[in-house]
């Protein structure tokens, strides 16, 4: 009687153990594909923050006329 007791909770804690790997393994693959999708953002705004970089930005003045 104790053996088969033994064995379903065996059976219960590996099941949970499997599905607590898998949530694990999902949030280690959320995690890169949020930073890939924040770094892409990032490389398609380049472009204008390199323009508003150089051309200068009205509200914080001239900013070639104060490096130059």
């Amino acid at each position: 009687m104790l053996l088969a007791k033994g064995r379903a909770a065996g059976a219960v804690a590996a099941e949970a153990d499997r599905i607590a790997g898998q949530a694990t393994l999902t949030n280690l693959m959320i995690f890169p594909a949020i930073l890939i999708v924040a770094f892409g953002i990032l490389f398609i705004m380049r472009k204008k923050l390199e323009e508003r970089r150089y051309v200068g930005d009205p509200e914080m003045g001239d900013v070639v006329g104060r490096l130059g």
